[in-house]
């Protein structure tokens, strides 16, 4: 994989970091996705594989500033619901994902938590071999 965010169609972007989870990290995504909306249609899916990372270095008052912008961001930029999805697999990427997905409670997104791949086909309905590594 060239990337670590890229899209693999128009509607369903996919980050799946490597090594220890950073909040520039997240930035980086953040600034990609906010990119991608300029250029065009913002309802696309967003897909979190998590699966892959070996450690978190987010606390709370580092999650709590970007998880309040995207809110705002969502809110002012949506005008359908999309979907974000997180692959999980272990207390700690499952513990930053929940704290993102409460802090992000907003009406144009909704996100998920899943620790296998084939609910994350399901809930953003999409083929398993999109979102397959």
């Amino acid at each position: 994989m060239d990337k670590e965010y890229f899209f693999k169609t128009d509607q369903l972007a996919i980050w799946r970091p490597l090594g220890t989870l950073t909040t520039q990290m997240i930035y980086d995504f953040i600034n990609f996705l906010n990119d991608a909306s300029k250029q065009q249609n913002p309802h696309f899916s967003r897909f979190i594989d998590l699966s892959q990372i070996s450690g978190i270095s987010v606390n709370f008052q580092d999650l709590y500033p970007i998880a309040s912008v995207r809110k705002t961001y969502h809110s002012a930029s949506l005008k359908e619901k999309v979907k974000m999805a997180f692959l999980v697999n272990n207390p700690l990427s499952y513990g930053m994902a929940r704290m993102y997905q409460m802090l992000n409670d907003a009406p144009h997104i909704e996100i998920s938590i899943y620790s296998n791949i084939e609910n994350i086909s399901e809930f953003l309905e999409v083929d398993i071999a999109l979102i397959r590594p």
